[in-house]
């Protein structure tokens, strides 16, 4: 979809894992470098109705017209630990605008989505073009030290998701951590 919208493939990086300072790692699904700054994405995939807060440690997945309700992550907070991972892999990335950007696809509809920080959009893919526009209006050219820099961690991080390694250890980390079977793309 990126791609139509006449994104430069050489500026969107795809499944990137990124070490963080506990030897551990944060896998991110996408990070568009453009000219404001990064545009980290998390996308999820679900159906029915979706309550969040951005404050609350969960948000809600509403099914058979109120009769099932499952609970998630939210992944605003998630997002915010992507970024936190990405700032701290080098000086240049600490001082970077980051925007997060949460993408629901599926047959799901976003009914009650509160206090969105700044710099962050939850949405659906038909408004992603929407979202890409207004932070390019909204947001001056970003003071890149160096764009090679950039280039290079954001490539080495997919390369790490390329590891036969690390990402099932990523995964067992999940599984450890939430105590659940996570599907994994």
């Amino acid at each position: 979809m990126l791609i139509q919208l006449k994104v430069p493939t050489e500026t969107i990086f795809h499944d990137l894992y990124v070490i963080k300072p506990n030897g551990k790692y944060s896998q991110i699904d996408l990070v568009i470098a453009t000219t404001q700054g990064l545009i980290v994405f998390e996308v999820k995939e679900y159906s029915g109705w979706i309550f969040g807060n951005a404050g609350y440690t969960n948000w809600t997945q509403v099914l058979a017209g109120g009769k099932v309700k499952h609970h998630f992550f939210n992944p605003i907070k998630q997002n915010q630990g992507h970024i936190k991972a990405l700032r701290n892999l080098s000086p240049q990335f600490s001082r970077l605008p980051i925007f997060s950007v949460i993408v629901f696809y599926g047959k799901c509809e976003l009914k009650a989505i509160d206090y969105i920080p700044q710099d962050t959009f939850v949405t659906v893919p038909k408004k992603v073009k929407q979202v890409l526009r207004q932070i390019k209006k909204k947001n001056d050219p970003a003071k890149f030290s160096s764009k090679r820099e950039v280039v290079k961690l954001l490539k080495a991080a997919v390369e790490n998701g390329e590891s036969p390694s690390i990402a099932p250890k990523h995964h067992a980390e999940i599984k450890e951590l939430t105590g659940k079977e996570r599907l994994f793309k």
